[in-house]
Parts: C-alpha cells; structure tokens; sequence
C-alpha cells in the first residue's frame, strides 16, 4: 500500500506507446533554447513562442504547415507572450525586466512596461475603459498598463 493507494491493482493504466504523429505540424525552425510559453491568435492562424533564447518567435499554421514570419528580441529570457484581442499585437514579458508590445502589421516592438525585477506573466485584459496589459512580477507587484497611451498607433483599441 502505497500514499496513493494500492500499487499493485490490477486496473492500473498502460500510457500508450503508438501515437499517431501523421497529422502533427512541426514548426520550424524551432527556438534556439527552452520554449517557455506559447500563444494563439484570436483573430488568425498565427502561434507566437517565447523562448530562453530571448526572442518571441512568430509563425503562420496553415494547412501546408508552419512557417516563421516574424521574430523579435529581448536582452534576457522571454518567459511569457500573449495576443491583443484584435490579434494584431503580440506582447511579451523577459527576465531582462521589460514587456514589449508587437505590431504585426508595423513590424515593430515598442516597450510598453518595466519591473524591478523578472516579468513572469503578461496578459491583455479587457476593462470597462478599454483594453489593457497586466504584468506579474517577480518584484511581487501587478501592474496594469493603459494601451492606449503605450502602444503606437493611436487606434490600438
């Protein structure tokens, strides 16, 4: 008898070894480093990757596979990336302190916020007055960011 019971049931579960990878997209090329989170765009078939490798990392899935379209960098780790509800941008949270928003159609990264410490977890979240960015850090605070002052052009929202 085991914490988590008796390890000597004979209903214990086998994990399958035949798994089907036939229809699995491969997304190359892949980070240079450990894949630290992902996201998908609410509006298109785009997959934004923050990496060790200190960049996010952007492809467009399609039904002929993945492929790179876009890419940008941070001085340290990107530990966390999430997608504006329009999809048109892409933000990022680094161990280098900073979260920066992407412009898909500019092809541009602007920084939008700074932490004294590592930024964990970047989110957009819609609020009464508009959509904003939230940063969690490893300073202990949460904080909230006015898109609309922060990120070019002025029709973000």
């Amino acid at each position: 008898m085991s914490l988590f019971g008796n390890t000597s049931s004979s209903t214990s579960i086998q994990a399958s070894t035949n798994v089907d990878i036939s229809l699995d997209v491969q997304v190359p090329p892949g980070p240079e480093d450990s894949i630290s989170d992902i996201a998908f765009s609410p509006k298109q078939e785009i997959l934004s990757v923050a990496s060790w490798d200190n960049k996010i990392h952007i492809y467009e899935i399609g039904s002929a596979g993945a492929r790179g379209i876009e890419m940008y960098e941070h001085t340290g780790p990107v530990l966390s990336t999430h997608f504006h509800s329009s999809g048109k941008y892409v933000a990022s949270g680094s161990a280098d302190k900073t979260a920066k928003v992407y412009d898909l159609e500019a092809r541009q990264a602007t920084q939008v916020a700074a932490h004294d410490m590592p930024i964990k977890c970047v989110k957009f979240v819609n609020t009464p007055g508009g959509e904003m960015l939230a940063t969690a850090s490893w300073d202990k605070t949460l904080r909230y960011w006015d898109s609309r002052c922060t990120i070019p052009p002025p029709n973000f929202l």
